[in-house]
């Protein structure tokens, strides 16, 4: 017995093989979908980052600058690194949260940072307080709001002094 062929036209007319309307109706959204992608009629919904704004009552306060061993030659680009409350504050409300891949590829990671503390009430110490430490490079590490230890950073470069 030789296999017979089918037409697709006579396959859609067959009792045998109908295709569900629902299926159909699927299948032709799928296809509309697709074509507009593709044409670049229709985008990606916009995931907007996180933003770890501090509150305006906050008190941020820059308590040491670490991390300058005059054996590491790279200390030298730490020599006039230093922050201001108010580069604090931008870097929290401009920074995004990294992945990890990303601050290995797109990141350098100096030797030296600034440590400091947030403290969200007005008066230090009757409020919760949480740490930050910022690096050269546009790299922010803090466990601000939930405790936990996040990296933030913002435009990645080369400069140690994050220009």
């Amino acid at each position: 017995m030789t296999p017979r062929k089918i037409s697709l036209y006579a396959l859609s007319k067959s009792r045998h093989a109908s295709i569900p309307k629902e299926l159909g109706l699927s299948f032709a959204v799928l296809i509309a979908v697709c074509s507009a992608v593709a044409t670049g009629q229709a985008e990606a919904p916009r995931v907007e980052p996180k933003r770890f704004d501090l509150p305006a009552t906050s008190r941020v306060r820059v308590q040491s600058i670490t991390g300058r061993d005059k054996k590491d030659p790279t200390s030298e680009s730490c020599a006039d690194f230093r922050v201001t409350e108010s580069e604090v504050r931008k870097m929290f409300a401009t920074y995004r949260e990294l992945k990890s891949r990303e601050v290995h590829d797109d990141y350098i990671w100096a030797p030296c940072y600034v440590d400091g503390t947030i403290w969200l009430a007005e008066a230090p110490k009757k409020g919760p307080s949480f740490t930050f430490r910022v690096r050269p490079g546009n790299t922010l590490e803090t466990n601000f709001p939930s405790g936990k230890s996040v990296i933030l950073g913002g435009q990645p470069t080369d400069s140690p002094s994050g220009e």
